[in-house]
């Protein structure tokens, strides 16, 4: 049997995660039960669990700081985040650095069972495998593991990796290094191990290791700029020429720059992850960070539709110019090969802006888009969000008639060409319908989610995030453009809602 520690602050989903789960036939023990990542820690200090099981969000130690203090005490616990939506894209970050696995929350009972399986097949392959080497080997095996995982976290003191790596008789024969990073859709670490291992003797210095999420790293070294980065390049073509005529499945190599010093090697693993997110853009497979990087374009310019013009017209039921301007976003990504983690938030934010009118209901009826990852292709994406908005111009039509609906079309159709207006108030509003308050109050809110200040406040401050990006405004001049009279208020509000002042949102959208 198996021990498993599970951290959850969430009393209810913890004691139903215990319960309703048969254990034993899964191979485990009733697990370690745990409030949050302060008392988990304080476990672990007489619990040795094979398995930890982690909400990634928790009061006093969030689930990625735990991972972090088990990674570096244990590096053979296997670690699974628990994580909701909202918190997804730092899970999938979280994942390269301490994390085996992750699993979306609310968790079905099935699904828990299957990672449940999942998690002790893995145990029982490890326990074949320790039982090959001697036990001195499989410790050495392990502080190999540590040193290529504290290479992939940036927050690993320096000092710490260079004594880690003398620890485990890892030399890296050389100054500067180079990374790179392959991952397979369907891994064969056993497959991978050989492959890298002709390939770290052909292209020596060069040390490798297979992660536990069996993504294939390689650190080729040496003193001279030239030489290192003709042998990384070409041992990464060969491997990708491997890669291709062995497994035939989708493959992908991130390289990075040349860096120096024990830092360097962090920096350098760093850069070939962010390589990889040129994936979902470029459509390449085999990724050189720092030529992608330098040609790589934006989608804040002013030639990008903004998605909520593309949100607006979907809800105003007028699907021509919804999925042409959806094609024309897709489009640039492809053209300017825009990093993923740009492509994500900006679809992440098309995502709230169409479904925010949705009932739970009609939710859980609407096609699915997000999450989304860096593997996926461009295309296989725009046809899920065409999907969506079709799904939502078919509701739109179908209550399009009704004098509820047009009356909530022609009120967004108002504020949208009135936001500017500093004296803009609701009873101008509800001249102009004709309606009364608590009527139009009930209309609006169903309609688009929001209250007639919310969907106003929301809908300036939109505009004031385009025109802090695209032009060189200044914040009394952008406040007066959108309807604010006192610049200062206007900077109050913003903060508020984006958690940064006008200024700080400017220099991080440069």
């Amino acid at each position: 049997m198996y021990q498993i520690m599970l951290v959850e602050d969430e009393i209810l989903v913890r004691e139903s995660m215990v319960q309703n789960t048969n254990w034993h036939a899964l191979g485990f023990e009733t697990p370690i039960a745990c409030a949050d990542g302060r008392e988990a820690m304080q476990m672990l200090e007489t619990a040795h669990p094979d398995v930890v099981i982690t909400d990634i969000c928790m009061p006093f130690v969030d689930g990625l700081e735990l991972a972090a203090h088990i990674r570096a005490r244990d590096p053979a616990t296997i670690i699974v985040v628990l994580t909701g939506f909202s918190e997804f894209s730092y899970a999938q970050k979280a994942i390269k650095y301490h994390v085996n696995d992750y699993i979306l929350k609310p968790v079905s009972p099935r699904d828990f069972d299957q990672l449940l399986q999942k998690l002790a097949q893995e145990l029982r392959e490890r326990e074949q495998q320790q039982g090959v080497f001697s036990r001195a080997q499989y410790a050495g095996e392990l502080l190999k593991d540590h040193v290529f995982q504290s290479i992939l976290s940036p927050d690993t003191p320096e000092e710490d990796l260079q004594a880690a790596a003398r620890n485990a008789g890892i030399v890296f024969g050389g100054e500067l290094h180079i990374a790179a990073l392959a991952e397979l859709q369907q891994p064969d670490a056993a497959w991978l191990s050989r492959v890298a291992e002709q390939l770290a003797g052909r292209f020596a210095p060069c040390q490798w290791r297979v992660t536990g999420d069996e993504t294939l790293v390689l650190i080729f070294s040496g003193d001279e700029t030239a030489e290192l980065r003709v042998r990384a390049v070409s041992a990464c073509r060969q491997l990708a020429q491997k890669l291709d005529e062995d497994v035939q499945a989708g493959v992908l190599i991130g390289v990075s720059g040349i860096h120096a010093g024990p830092s360097g090697l962090r920096e350098a693993a760093a850069d070939a992850r962010h390589a990889l997110g040129y994936a979902f853009s470029s459509g390449q497979r085999l990724l050189f960070d720092p030529e992608l990087s330098k040609s790589a374009g934006s989608l804040h310019a002013p030639d990008c539709p903004a998605v909520s013009d593309i949100a607006a017209g979907v809800h105003a039921g007028d699907g021509t110019r919804a999925l042409e301007l959806t094609g024309q976003l897709f489009a640039l990504m492809r053209k300017r090969q825009v990093h993923f983690s740009e492509c994500a938030g900006q679809l992440e934010q098309l995502q709230v802006l169409l479904t925010s009118p949705l009932s739970r209901e009609e939710l859980a009826r609407a096609p699915q888009v997000m999450p989304i990852s860096y593997r996926d292709t461009l295309e296989a994406v725009r046809l899920r969000f065409e999907r969506l908005e079709g799904f939502l111009l078919q509701r739109a039509a179908s209550g399009m008639d009704s004098p509820a609906n047009r009356c909530a079309t022609m009120a967004v159709r108002y504020l949208q060409e009135h936001y500017s207006n500093c004296d803009l108030k609701l009873a101008e509003l509800l001249d102009y319908l004709g309606v009364s308050r608590s009527y139009f109050s009930t209309v609006f809110k169903a309609h688009t989610g929001q209250s007639f200040v919310e969907y106003l406040t929301n809908l300036r401050m939109e505009v004031a995030k385009r025109l802090l990006r695209e032009t060189g405004l200044c914040t009394y001049e952008i406040a007066e453009r959108i309807g604010f009279v006192d610049p200062h208020y206007f900077s109050v509000s913003f903060r508020r809602r984006t958690g940064m002042t006008p200024r700080e949102y400017r220099e991080a959208n440069q």
